[in-house]
């Protein structure tokens, strides 16, 4: 029976000639409110997701910090050893150092990246071959110092002086290897990577104080390592028994801060972002709610006289109006899984057949798709309810206003 009841009152929506245009178009909305929701979280989810993963394989997964004071070079190069050969990470020790670049008349900050050893590189610039005594400079610094390739430059350290020369800060050029872009805007304006033993010449001292991790890890591991390392080298820590003595003391020889502890204010644009854009969607989704209202008050209305005729062929009223409510769940279920199934639709198409469309100017010259459960869902069930809300607000304005269905008959009888 219950089949019956949907099957005419479908029919009575799009079919017969007394087809609702209202209530057919407020369905037609929540199609597209639901594609369009969906396509918005994948689009936005694709562009957060390839700022956050071309940051992670420039600046990595996390950074080991080591004061210069409590560290020495053997216990860092033991320290990145370990994580390789025990927990498999892609760990790179480094000596980083807050310098000024100068190329000519030209100065600018930057941040020197000391490696030591060509055989051991980070991903992103394992590819490009670095000589002794040469350096990779990024596309921005370089167009700011306006240096090309094999240019020299100087690295000027206000931290280290020569005494002897009344506190004149000490220098040591080089020579640009190569001009890398890593699509970080923050890295491409202020860092450079060049051979340690540079470094070491401006410091005059032979340490590593940075370990970066360019694979995921677990924090609790790389802890314990660590703390087992400098255990074996003999560190000066405080050998307590209290645990919270002995986290404190290793607080003071390193700590470990990872790519969203390092980015704490992107993450919360970011996500600002995402909702802010969800919300506004979510408003735009009471256009449809209201245009729904309104069709189906005038589609209960004009099936008053119906819903007579099947009371009186020996439906039950509360079964009629459980059947109007199914009616309704069913109707929007369908309108926002037809609306997934689109958007879904056009989502592969954008992934697979649409080329760059945007200018080199910008880093994404496609649009990237990054489809995710929680963003379906959220695309399913804010249309969704949605549609719920405001035909329940229909059917109750119904039930509240509806005549007897004997009075109904009588009036219709005369």
């Amino acid at each position: 029976m219950f089949v019956n009841y949907l099957n005419y009152f479908f029919r009575y929506v799009f079919i017969a000639k007394t087809k609702q245009r209202l209530l057919f178009i407020a369905l037609i909305g929540l199609v597209l409110s639901s594609s369009a929701l969906l396509i918005l979280q994948s689009t936005m989810t694709g562009l957060q997701n390839n700022l956050i993963n071309r940051s992670k394989s420039v600046n990595g997964y996390g950074l080991i910090i080591f004061p210069e004071t409590n560290n020495s070079y053997l216990q860092v190069k033991n320290i990145s050893k370990n994580l390789i050969e025990k927990l498999h990470l892609h760990a790179y020790a480094e000596y980083e150092l807050e310098l000024l670049i100068r190329n000519g008349q030209h100065i600018s900050a930057a941040v020197a990246h000391g490696l030591d050893g060509t055989a051991n590189l980070p991903p992103f610039i394992r590819e490009k071959e670095r000589e002794r005594g040469l350096s990779i400079i990024p596309v921005d610094l370089a167009s700011k110092l306006k240096i090309d390739f094999a240019s020299e430059i100087t690295l000027i350290s206000p931290a280290h002086t020569n005494a002897i020369f009344g506190d004149v800060p000490r220098e040591v050029s080089t020579f640009v290897a190569s001009i890398i872009e890593t699509k970080v805007p923050e890295v491409d304006q202020y860092h450079i990577w060049t051979k340690s033993s540079l470094l070491y010449n401006l410091s005059r001292e032979k340490i590593l104080n940075r370990i970066r991790i360019y694979s995921p890890y677990d924090n609790l591991e790389v802890k314990n390592i660590i703390a087992d390392s400098l255990k074996t080298d003999n560190l000066s820590l405080d050998n307590n028994n209290n645990n919270n003595e002995s986290d404190k003391n290793l607080s003071k020889v390193f700590q470990i801060k990872s790519w969203e502890d390092q980015n704490e204010s992107l993450l919360w644009a970011l996500n600002l972002e995402s909702s802010v854009m969800l919300f506004l969607f979510s408003v735009m989704t009471l256009l449809v709610g209201i245009s729904i209202t309104s069709g189906f008050l005038i589609f209960f209305d004009k099936i008053q006289v119906d819903l007579v005729s099947l009371w009186m062929l020996g439906i039950p009223k509360r079964s009629l109006e459980r059947f109007m409510g199914y009616f309704i769940h069913l109707l929007s279920f369908c309108a926002t899984s037809i609306g997934l199934i689109i958007g879904t639709i056009i989502l592969l198409i954008l992934d697979r057949y649409v080329p760059n469309i945007m200018p080199e100017i910008f880093i994404e010259q496609r649009i990237p798709v990054h489809i995710t459960l929680n963003g379906v869902l959220i695309s399913f069930f804010i249309p969704y309810i949605m549609a719920i809300i405001f035909s329940h607000y229909s059917l109750r304005n119904f039930r509240k206003d509806q005549r007897p269905f004997l009075t109904q008959l009588r009036s219709t009888a005369s």
